[in-house]
């Protein structure tokens, strides 16, 4: 087997159907596609077990797992260990892949025997707007996270030997792709949009812990000191930009930001 595609949700009954369209909606076919649910307490159950018969029909293996978890990187690490496919992806509640061709784009007739990790762009959006982030090239994992991991692929094997940190909140995928440069592992670089996700999520409404945990783990490798002036100074400056939204309306930041561009 080519793929195997997990999905970690939580109380996503708003958000997973889209999701599992994206994923059912592929031309390639070659892959199993695991749910792990941390017990949601909504409908998110019932709307995969709806799903399931269509994937089966298809020809296509469901792993259904749904029970408390410790957090999402803990819940990410139990769909590695299910995982039976040569390489494995994250496309977890409310992200969806860039387009139906997206998975045959990347694996059919591509020579992928000498990588350990397949990479490409994003589409990012927000409640409003949506733009394509490029990817950087690998060494730019020096300075920090240069693509998302949804728009990113594992050798599973590697994944299953290097599982996420759950130390980390935010930024164990961080963690383990640096890891994997620092090792010498191979990275490939797409001329694609792989994924499409929405930016409101946890990294950007905890910017004081994301940046904390970014430095943390660059500084295991000599890259960054917790105890610089530069260091102390990002994450006084994500203190003050946090407890900015906390008490300034969300519209009216929109309308500062809008304002400044303007003015440039």
């Amino acid at each position: 087997m080519e793929l195997s595609i997990v999905t970690v949700c939580y109380n996503a009954e708003k958000i997973i159907e889209k999701t599992i369209k994206s994923v059912l909606n592929q031309d390639f076919k070659d892959y199993e596609y695991i749910f792990v649910d941390g017990g949601s307490e909504d409908k998110t159950n019932e709307i995969i077990s709806r799903y399931k018969a269509l994937f089966e029909g298809a020809g296509i293996n469901v792993i259904h797992i749904s029970e408390k978890d410790n957090g999402i990187y803990d819940a990410m690490n139990k769909g590695i260990r299910n995982a039976v496919g040569e390489w494995i992806c994250f496309m977890n509640a409310g992200d969806t892949f860039y387009s139906d061709d997206t998975l045959k784009n990347v694996f059919e007739g591509r020579n992928r025997s000498h990588a350990d990790v397949i990479y490409g762009d994003v589409e990012e959006c927000d409640n409003k707007t949506s733009w394509i982030s490029k990817a950087g090239k690998p060494e730019r994992l020096l300075r920090g996270m240069t693509f998302c991991h949804q728009s990113s692929f594992v050798k599973t094997d590697l994944a299953k030997e290097n599982l996420f940190d759950t130390n980390y909140r935010i930024c164990a995928d961080y963690n383990m792709f640096l890891s994997f440069y620092m090792s010498g592992k191979k990275f490939i670089k797409l001329d694609q949009t792989v994924s499409r996700f929405s930016v409101d999520g946890v990294c950007h409404n905890n910017l004081v812990r994301h940046f904390t945990e970014k430095f943390e783990i660059q500084s295991k490798y000599g890259l960054a000191d917790m105890e610089s002036k530069e260091v102390k100074q990002v994450l006084r400056k994500m203190r003050i930009r946090e407890a900015i939204k906390r008490v300034v309306p969300i519209n009216i930041l929109s309308f500062i930001r809008s304002f400044r561009k303007r003015k440039l």
